[in-house]
């Protein structure tokens, strides 16, 4: 064989490899670009999200702002968690498919044991997403439902479907506006707590009095104090009949501009309920709310009468 053949088979061979290298790198583009958005609706035509197999089933329906369906009752949700996962469903794209092999499912987390869904329903549509395990890259691993085809989705919207229904409530007792340091007048009284009276006065000192005395407050030790009163958060709402608890404490303050609040607490068997009064509240448009209080909560009010006194 003359050198110029052996040559020409060699070119040959190359250009070979390196059409196949070429084609080979163009399918490779094609599986993983150009990204398409998972979500086939715009986000602002969403007026119902569902979120079903995590901690537990999530209901959220677009109103002015956005709410909560528990149990039947409609309350108040985090209106700013749920733009995060709507713009997070907005920005998830599609980067390759993975398989359409139905046995495959559970493997990759989407099968109908083992997937998250989230239903995302507009005033035409729903759409129902199976979504799995998360890829060491971070892409998430989903599918629609009544489709065996599974995607890998650049999105970050796993951390949010893995919440219970709490994550998304709105369990703010006061409104925002109701800041500390506008607090003028603070109280807590009850059989089951050490009463005690926090005051500004005319000099804008403060004063604690307890027990028939009267003590001089610092600076740091009325902030902290009255962090926890404005900024009191539910753990859970209560659904049951306030007036079977028993009394616990009642706490009221006073504003600067003159509203006045106040939070009623009741107990039961290993639980706190506060029911809150007072004008514009956040449980206002829902007929009036009950919230669950961990121990702690009214305990740190309680106990800052402990270590108030400075002088």
């Amino acid at each position: 064989m003359s050198r110029r053949v052996v040559y020409a088979a060699l070119i040959a061979v190359n250009l070979i490899l390196l059409v196949n290298l070429v084609v080979g790198i163009l399918v490779s583009r094609r599986a993983e670009s150009p990204p398409r958005p998972l979500l086939r609706s715009d986000a602002a035509e969403v007026v119902r999200i569902r979120l079903a197999g995590g901690p537990d089933d999530v209901d959220l329906v677009r109103t002015d702002t956005w709410d909560l369906l528990l149990e039947g009752e409609r309350l108040p949700a985090r209106f700013d968690r749920v733009e995060l996962l709507l713009e997070g469903l907005e920005r998830s794209r599609i980067v390759r498919r993975v398989t359409e092999d139905r046995e495959l499912h559970d493997r990759f987390g989407v099968g109908p044991a083992t997937g998250r869904r989230v239903t995302v329903e507009t005033g035409a549509q729903a759409m129902t997403y199976v979504v799995g395990h998360v890829e060491q890259t971070g892409r998430v691993y989903a599918r629609e439902a009544g489709s065996d085809r599974v995607w890998a989705v650049q999105s970050n919207v796993d951390f949010y479907l893995r919440q219970s229904s709490t994550f998304w409530a709105y369990l703010r007792l006061f409104p925002e506006d109701a800041r500390p340091a506008d607090i003028v007048r603070a109280q807590l009284s009850g059989d089951l707590v050490q009463s005690f009276e926090v005051v500004r006065d005319a000099r804008n000192a403060w004063l604690l009095r307890m027990d028939g005395a009267e003590y001089a407050l610092s600076g740091p030790a009325v902030e902290r104090f009255a962090s926890q009163v404005v900024d009191l958060v539910g753990n859970g709402y209560y659904v049951g009949d306030f007036n079977l608890l028993y009394p616990v404490a009642e706490l009221r303050f006073s504003l600067v501009d003159g509203r006045t609040f106040s939070a009623e607490f009741r107990g039961g068997d290993d639980i706190l309920v506060a029911r809150a009064s007072g004008p514009r509240l956040p449980g206002d448009p829902y007929g009036g709310l009950l919230y669950t209080i961990s121990d702690p909560s009214l305990e740190g009010i309680r106990r800052l009468a402990d270590g108030l006194p400075s002088g």
